[in-house]
């Protein structure tokens, strides 16, 4: 029994069996051929009674030597049987052209989808020391068994090859894939790049999958999904997705499914690739555009948004807020002054500032140019005005550009909602006016 664990001892076996039918039915030849999904034949295993048969081509061309209606009929028949004395079909007398034989018994093997994976056979008897038909029918049983054994051993060998070339595109195609107890979550199966990136042995299949992805005594919210995985009747709903923050700082896209594992039980099979590059490209296209680059501060569209949020807050909660509006005073004579590249600076610098006052972090909006605008949804009116004040004090201080020392100014303008307005335009636009009245105040007072 050993022998047959090895495929050239079965190849070796299966040789010997064909020779000694060979020479029981007294043929000259006999063969196996394998065919590929080209249609190539090629010789896997011959015997010739006589040193000077030499009708066995070591490959076959079936698409080029049949016809695609006789290729048909030779996946469809029981046998072909051929004898040049005797009633033959159209694909008897060519298969009998490509042996060049005088007699043909051949034996088509197809797979279970049909697809011709072998044939076996004989050719050309060199004298009837057998009489009758029954001889050849036995001949053909023969051939069955030996097939029905072969077709079996191609079939295993065709099996364990898809599962490497399977398990290979599971291991090298960088998606890592997981198989779970769907009751308790218990690893059963994890492939290797997975366990190659968690460092894994095989002692440790078994744990619970958030031990090894995160490194916490319980799974992260909704880490493992299983809502609508499987329905109330019992019944598969298809793959669920979601992505999710591992351990390492790595973002993953998982998919899962659910099915029914080796042993029966109900499993849960997670797959996850590496989309941390993708995350990153979206959070800087969503930060471009909530964000101004040059100072840091959230933009004019995220103010919109942000303040619409906030009126329909104030609106339930029946509650006052504030909007402020800030210039900057003379910061055109800094930009015809000092250039451009001197009037960037001092703006890095202000939102530098504001993003690091603990009174306007988060709260302050580059409007436009030198214009900010300050949100105070959650202030009173008292803690607004203190807070204004502030900034504008803070405001007076030197800021130091380049090799030079520079002060500024600014002048605020604040509307409360919804006793000023309404709306985000509104609040804003009076906003905008009363920093206008406040500058020229200002001016008022510096000229007299």
């Amino acid at each position: 029994m050993d022998k047959l664990n090895s495929s050239a001892d079965r190849k070796m076996i299966i040789s010997d069996v064909m020779r000694d039918i060979c020479r029981y039915f007294n043929f000259g030849c006999s063969f196996i051929y394998l065919v590929d999904a080209n249609r190539q034949a090629t010789l896997f295993s011959a015997h010739r009674a006589y040193l000077d048969f030499e009708h066995l081509d070591h490959t076959i061309d079936l698409g080029e030597r049949l016809d695609a209606k006789s290729y048909q009929e030779l996946l469809e028949c029981k046998n072909v049987n051929y004898d040049r004395l005797k009633i033959k079909t159209t694909l008897d007398e060519h298969m009998a052209e490509i042996f060049r034989a005088q007699a043909l018994l051949l034996l088509p093997l197809t797979d279970k989808s049909g697809e011709l994976m072998a044939f076996i056979g004989m050719a050309d008897r060199r004298g009837e020391s057998r009489e009758g038909d029954q001889d050849l029918n036995f001949a053909h049983y023969i051939l069955v068994v030996i097939g029905n054994y072969l077709r079996i051993l191609l079939s295993a060998a065709k099996a364990e090859k898809m599962k490497n070339v399977l398990t290979t595109v599971i291991n090298d195609t960088g998606v890592d894939v997981f198989v779970l107890d769907y009751y308790t979550d218990a690893i059963l199966y994890m492939n290797a790049s997975l366990r190659k990136r968690l460092d894994l042995s095989d002692e440790e299949i078994g744990n619970n999958p958030w031990q090894e992805f995160f490194g916490k005594e319980k799974a992260p919210e909704g880490f493992v999904k299983k809502e609508n995985l499987v329905t109330k009747t019992g019944e598969f709903s298809g793959p669920k997705s979601w992505n999710m923050q591992v351990k390492d700082g790595s973002w993953r896209r998982f998919i899962s499914t659910a099915f029914y594992w080796v042993d029966g039980r109900l499993a849960q099979s997670v797959s996850s690739i590496d989309i941390t590059e993708r995350v990153k490209r979206e959070e800087q296209i969503r930060y471009y555009s909530e964000y101004d680059a040059l100072t840091g501060l959230r933009n004019r569209h995220k103010l919109l948004l942000d303040c619409d949020d906030g009126i329909e807050t104030l609106l339930k909660e029946k509650r006052k807020g504030y909007i402020g509006f800030c210039d900057l005073n003379h910061f055109k004579v800094i930009n015809d002054t000092y250039g451009h590249d001197v009037g960037d600076e001092l703006l890095r610098q202000i939102g530098a500032y504001f993003n690091e006052n603990k009174e306007t972090k988060d709260r302050v909006y580059r409007y436009a140019g030198d214009e900010f605008v300050l949100l105070f949804l959650d202030k009173d009116q008292a803690e607004v005005e203190k807070i204004i004040e502030q900034v504008k004090e803070d405001m007076k201080e030197p800021f130091l550009l380049g090799s030079q020392e520079l002060v500024v100014s600014a002048s605020l303008g604040v509307t409360c909602f919804p006793d000023d307005a309404r709306t985000t335009s509104d609040l804003i636009h009076k906003a905008d006016l009363r920093m206008y009245e406040s500058k020229h105040r200002r001016r008022q007072e510096e000229q007299s």
